[in-house]
């Protein structure tokens, strides 16, 4: 799934997903990650994403990302 951020910026969204423990654990749980297609350091050109955009999905790189973010905001 692709989204983007309707009237936030995009560390806010970022922010919004990772404090919400549900959201965390149940992509935990289901082995779902997020890909980081939305900043300038994350990996749209590799990709070949044609906007920004956050990808969630099982992925390896977006489970790579996730663990990012986990460490990021301190959670286990």
């Amino acid at each position: 799934m692709d989204i983007i951020p309707v009237g936030c910026s995009w560390d806010e969204l970022e922010q919004l997903i990772m404090s919400n423990s549900e959201i965390v654990n149940y992509m935990k749980n289901n082995k779902l990650g997020i890909l980081d297609e939305y900043t300038t350091n994350g990996r749209q050109k590799r990709t070949g994403a044609t906007g920004n955009h956050m990808h969630i999905g099982p992925d390896q790189l977006a489970l790579v990302d996730f663990n990012k973010l986990l460490e990021k905001y301190e959670i286990s």
